[in-house]
Formats: structure tokens, sequence, C-alpha cells
């Protein structure tokens, strides 16, 4: 290794290919083709409900590769926060090297930062390493009015680009990341085609869970016919979540680290 951060870039790597391997393995698998729709008829109440089945399970190794791409993640922030310590020790003409405590600090709760976890980090680069956590004002103040106004500080850090590192990686320690199916917006609810009865009224549901037996739509009717139903012409495409995160996020998260390590290259 030619350069301070080659190990921590080699990391990034690393993640990078862990989750291109996760990617195409979900792409191969054809996992969505069997969700489809069931629906029943509720005489007392003259309601159609539409739910998810044939929703499948999804492979353990899913969760295990994405925990191993958070890991590295997490590995190669720490090795930043390593280098960093060891070329403020040689630029003081110290030999020794940095206190074994030293930790990419990542901070939610409010009013807290881990300097601590930085004893020998030139204190412009502690600044910087502060002003990148999730619970300070850079990230805060970007955020909706309405949001700042009721949600607490430690929710809307799972928002910070560095929410899924923490919150994953801790996760991991204790058990294989929960996986599932889920899609973020109902964008792309079809034309229903009624059968023996007409729609009176319509109720969706922001369906962001993706299970068998999940509530998709219910249908208050009006019977004109022996077996009333509803054709369903939506469209599901799901994608999938590790611990609630998406991979998309968790795919950003990655390209991140590997432009803040950039970034830091020219203190070296």
């Amino acid at each position: 290794m030619t350069h301070p951060l080659d190990g921590a870039r080699a990391k990034v790597h690393r993640a990078n290919r862990h989750m291109k391997e996760l990617e195409t393995e979900i792409a191969l698998s054809g996992y969505a083709d069997s969700i489809g729709f069931a629906q029943e008829f509720h005489a007392d109440a003259n309601t159609i409900e539409v739910t998810l089945q044939g929703v499948p399970e999804l492979p353990v190794e899913w969760a295990l590769m994405a925990a191993d791409c958070v890991q590295n993640l997490r590995s190669a922030l720490n090795y930043l926060a390593w280098e960093l310590s060891r070329w403020n020790l040689q630029r003081q003409g110290l030999s020794r090297e940095p206190d074994r405590k030293t930790q990419f600090p990542i901070n939610t709760a409010p009013r807290q930062f881990d300097a601590y976890r930085l004893p020998d980090v030139h204190p412009d680069h502690v600044a910087i390493i502060q002003s990148l956590q999730p619970n300070e004002a850079p990230f805060l103040s970007g955020q909706p009015e309405g949001a700042l106004l009721y949600a607490s500080v430690p929710t809307l850090a799972k928002q910070h680009v560095l929410g899924p590192i923490v919150e994953l990686t801790n996760e991991d320690k204790h058990r294989v990341l929960p996986s599932l199916l889920t899609t973020s917006r109902r964008s792309e609810i079809g034309d229903y085609t009624f059968i023996d009865c007409v729609d009176a009224s319509t109720e969706t549901f922001i369906q962001l869970d993706i299970e068998n037996g999940a509530k998709w739509a219910e249908f208050q009717v009006t019977v004109t016919g022996p077996e009333p139903k509803v054709e369903v012409g939506d469209k599901i495409t799901p994608t999938v979540a590790f611990g609630g995160y998406m991979i998309e996020i968790i795919a950003d998260v990655c390209g991140w680290v590997g432009r803040l390590l950039d970034d830091f290259a020219p203190v070296f």
C-alpha cells in the first residue's frame, strides 16, 4: 500500500463488491414474479378486500451479504480515523501509535459528540467529522419544518447517510439482519374492473412492507350480480430492504464513504 488510505479504500472496494454481487443475485432471482393478489367479498359489509399473496421468503444469504457490506463501510471509516490520528502524531514528532479507542464516531442522540473517540486527531479534522454527524446542524437544518417539529433527533438521524451504518452494524452484532420486500410508493395503482358490482368507494393502503396477507385495497361496492369481484390492474414492483433500509439506500452509502475518503486524501 502506497497511500495511508489504501486500507480504507480496500474496505470500500470490498463493500461495493458485496453490493454488486447482492444486486446481481436479486436481479436474477425473479423474486417478485410470484407476488399476486387474493380477494374476499364480505357480504355483510358489501366490501371486497384485496390482499397480497405469493410473497416469497428471501434467502438468508442476502442479509449476510448486506451485513458484510455495511461492516466493511464501518471499518473504512474507522481506518480513516486511525490514519488521521497517525498523521497528526507524526507531524508532532511523536512515534507512538494512536490511542486504541480511536474510532470514527457516529452520533444520533441530541447534543452528543464522542470526541473522546478521536483523541489524537487534529482539531480541524475533528471539527469536520463533527459537522458530518447525523445529529448536527448541517444535517438537521436541511430537514422539513414539520419533521423538525414532530420527529425526535434520533428518528431524523436515521435518515442521514450514516444512519444505515450505525443501525445495521449494531443489529448485525446480535442477529441476522431482517430482510423483506417493500415498496417506497404507491404510484403504480392501475385500473380496477368490477364484475357483478359497481364501486361505491375505494380505500387503498400505503403498503410499504410486502407480506402475505397484507391489505392492498378495500372496495365498498354495490352488488349487481351473483359473484361480485374485482380485477386488479395494479403492478407491484417491490425492492429488498434490510433492517428497514432499502438496498438502494445502502448502495448510496457505499458511494458516500468512498467520496469522503477522496475528500480527506489530500491531507496525506
